[in-house]
């Protein structure tokens, strides 16, 4: 009897153990998901100028750019944080308003269709709208004639890019 009694407590401590696992996992993924979303927007934050949540404006501006992240990560198979880290880098190098956000959007058009990181493609087209002064409806246009290219000819479009990169690199000192 002693031993059924014991079997029954194992089972039951068991039991409890795993359902404080599987609750535990429950309640802690959205949380862990919400901070890395507000730890990313923060980067975003304190590189545009246009957040400062000081004044109701910049806390207009930045509730709509959140806004406008979480309905752009629906849009593209990024993550809203994947796309934070494309503002924010875009941020640092001057880009605001709603150029921030188109910015955001064509790097992320084109990082997926490229097979690239955003990081990367945002890097290259911050370099050649530098160089070749670029606005965001060129460089759209340049990254679907960088995806066609890629797509019909044995070139890729990381290659194109690459080479595209380093063509600018010399067009600076021309």
């Amino acid at each position: 009897r002693n031993n059924q009694a014991l079997d029954r407590a194992r089972g039951g401590l068991f039991d409890a153990t795993a359902g404080f696992f599987a609750l535990r996992t429950a309640i802690s993924s959205p949380v862990t998901a919400a901070m890395d979303f507000e730890s990313a927007m923060a980067d975003v934050k304190k590189v545009v100028d246009d957040f400062d949540t000081s004044t109701e404006a910049g806390r207009q501006a930045f509730s709509g750019f959140k806004d406008e992240l979480r309905a752009l990560s629906k849009e593209i198979p990024l993550s809203v944080n994947e796309l934070a880290a494309i503002a924010a880098a875009a941020g640092e190098t001057g880009v605001v308003g709603e150029e921030l956000v188109n910015f955001t959007r064509t790097a992320a058009i084109a990082a997926t269709a490229f097979g690239m990181t955003a990081e990367e493609v945002s890097g290259v087209m911050f370099n050649l709208s530098n160089v070749f002064e670029m606005k965001i409806p060129e460089m759209e246009a340049f990254n679907d004639t960088v995806n066609h290219i890629s797509n019909s000819m044995a070139a890729s479009a990381p290659k194109l890019l690459d080479f595209t990169h380093s063509a600018a690199g010399a067009a600076d000192f021309l």
